[in-house]
């Protein structure tokens, strides 16, 4: 049965409260996909070093886990778990430091992070050998290590078998600042905080701008009123680009969108470095899409992820 699940609007896990009726939350957000889907959910909580970790499964099948991006939580995947939960058990946390989970057991996320969620599929994915990840921005670079954490601990808990990366990120590839940006403050009206998102979503995440209705601004409010951790520092760093070197998984697919808006100041050596990360990488660029590909071309990004991670 599927619990109610709510933010506190009190600032104390990193909203803006104030103004009319503090921050958006999950529970009352007027997004009616998002409360369809979070209400079909099994919700599941694990603890690791005393932390708690939020999950959300969906379907049965070979088992697929969703890291989201940072500022974010399982709702960046909004519009890609139906399309997986046909075929595949679909787990999705909310990673140490955003959403409902608690903040990460120490300082360095690229440990703190992929160590908690070893630690909770070890627990309820143990009945299988493998599993497949899928992951967007800030995640590509947590999914690269808790590919290699496994592959360490196989065979005494699954390993990761293949990896799509959507909007990958911590490829040791300069990326340039960001012109026209506006800032969240304290004491905003609800209206002027979300008018910030709408503007910032236009600038960083959708390259189409029309695509940019109510729910998304929605759940863009609540994702980055929870997030509490710094994912930047790990998406400009070679992480990702350095665990993959290790060769952890089988099989590595990429999908980006060309108007991404994190590389296009730099997108040769982006692109350069994406199909660099293994020899034999599934590489899929995907023409007008900005860096929430997987949202703003749900169709295409879905036919991508089910042919790779279904053969």
């Amino acid at each position: 049965m599927a619990r109610s699940w709510r933010w506190r609007v009190d600032g104390e896990r990193g909203g803006f409260p104030g103004g009319e009726g503090g921050m958006i939350t999950q529970d009352d957000a007027r997004a009616p996909a998002v409360r369809r889907l979070a209400t079909s959910a099994r919700r599941l909580e694990t603890r690791h070093k005393g932390g708690r970790v939020v999950w959300r499964i969906w379907g049965e099948g070979p088992p697929v886990v969703m890291l989201h991006g940072g500022f974010g939580s399982w709702m960046h995947f909004l519009r890609t778990i139906p399309a997986l939960a046909e075929s595949r058990r679909v787990i999705c946390p909310d990673m140490p430091g955003f959403g409902e989970s608690d903040d990460p057991a120490g300082p360095d996320l690229l440990d703190a992070i992929p160590a908690a969620l070893a630690s909770g599929l070890a627990r309820f994915a143990e009945a299988h050998e493998w599993l497949d990840v899928a992951a967007f921005s800030f995640g590509t670079v947590m999914s690269g290590a808790l590919a290699v954490r496994m592959a360490r601990a196989a065979p005494a808990g699954p390993r990761v078998r293949r990896l799509a990366l959507c909007a990958p990120a911590g490829l040791g590839v300069p990326m340039g600042g960001f012109d026209g940006l506006r800032s969240l403050r304290a004491g905003m009206s609800q209206a002027e905080r979300l008018a910030v998102h709408r503007h910032n979503l236009s600038r960083l995440m959708l390259a189409d701008p029309a695509l940019i209705d109510e729910e998304t601004v929605l759940i863009q409010d609540a994702n980055v009123g929870a997030a509490r951790a710094v994912g930047r520092p790990y998406s400009r760093s070679s992480a990702l680009k350095d665990a993959l070197a290790l060769r952890p998984v089988e099989a590595v697919a990429a999908i980006w969108g060309s108007r991404d808006a994190y590389a296009l100041r730099n997108l040769h050596a982006y692109e350069a470095a994406i199909r660099g990360l293994v020899p034999d990488i599934r590489a899929h660029r995907i023409e007008g899409a900005g860096h929430w590909v997987l949202y703003e071309r749900p169709g295409e990004v879905n036919r991508v992820l089910l042919d790779f991670l279904n053969e």
